[in-house]
């Protein structure tokens, strides 16, 4: 008697019929497992046959292949800014001519929303009565689904310095916005160690930079008043006022002098 054996068949089950990862965490494993039910087990291969949702990757099977009745392990990972997903996720397995599939349901919790600060350059170097110079506040997205966030200063300035807006006023990380500083032309020097500040989706995040304030070179202007001055022979003298005024620079002692420009007539 010869026995004919019945052709090579298997079944395919996923489990968990739901897997949940959360985004930033440790990944979770789903088994694939391939049980023979019918003919001369033969060795089958796994593979998922869906594109992942964003910010999920799935290891290699472990083991590559196997011979049903067997089972195969794959784990699922979920970067720290992956958004929010449910998505059925289709596991392949083929060998001897047989191909098999199952599903499962994959769902990515998101993390909580967070971002860095970071501000450049570290040291921003502004001269008095010159331009103003521009320090970028770059918020980088670490965890979650972005948010706008909104920029300021929160230390004081030094004396004589402004600061633009920020612009853009708010973008959702990663993104950047800049701001412009300028000191005016009698500013005095200093060097400050100024806060920005980020603030959006309940997370507040600072960073700092030196800003260096390079005096402008001392000037003034003079003004003499009254431009005509008439006095009277005999009679009181009368007063000319000089005024000073600072133009640029840290302010600096300074000397008046008459000089004498009345014309001499000689009457000969």
């Amino acid at each position: 008697m010869v026995v004919t054996p019945a052709a090579f068949d298997f079944s395919l089950a996923a489990t968990p019929a739901t897997l949940t990862i959360v985004a930033g965490a440790a990944g979770q494993t789903e088994t694939a497992t391939a049980t023979l039910v019918a003919g001369v087990t033969t060795a089958v291969t796994f593979s998922i046959t869906t594109v992942l949702p964003t910010g999920v990757t799935a290891s290699a099977f472990t083991p590559a292949s196997c011979s049903p009745s067997c089972s195969a392990t794959v784990t699922l990972t979920a970067s720290a800014t992956a958004p929010g997903s449910t998505t059925t996720i289709t596991i392949q397995a083929v060998g001897g001519g047989v191909t098999h599939t199952a599903t499962f349901s994959l769902v990515v919790t998101p993390a909580g929303f967070d971002f860095s600060l970071a501000a450049t350059p570290a040291t921003l170097t502004i001269v008095g009565g010159g331009a103003g110079g521009v320090e970028t506040a770059t918020a980088t997205l670490v965890a979650g689904v972005t948010t706008a966030v909104t920029f300021s200063i929160t230390t004081a300035l030094p004396t004589g310095v402004t600061a633009s807006a920020f612009t853009p006023a708010s973008c959702s990380p990663t993104c950047s916005a800049t701001v412009t500083l300028t000191a005016s032309a009698t500013a005095p020097g200093s060097t400050t160690t100024i806060t920005i500040q980020a603030v959006g989706g309940g997370v507040t995040r600072t960073a700092t930079f030196s800003l260096v304030v390079t005096p402008a070179a001392f000037n003034f202007s003079l003004a003499a008043t009254p431009a005509t001055l008439t006095i009277v022979g005999g009679a009181a003298g009368g007063v000319e006022t000089a005024t000073a005024t600072l133009v640029a620079g840290v302010t600096t002692a300074v000397t008046i002098q008459y000089h004498d420009r009345t014309p001499h007539w000689c009457l000969c």
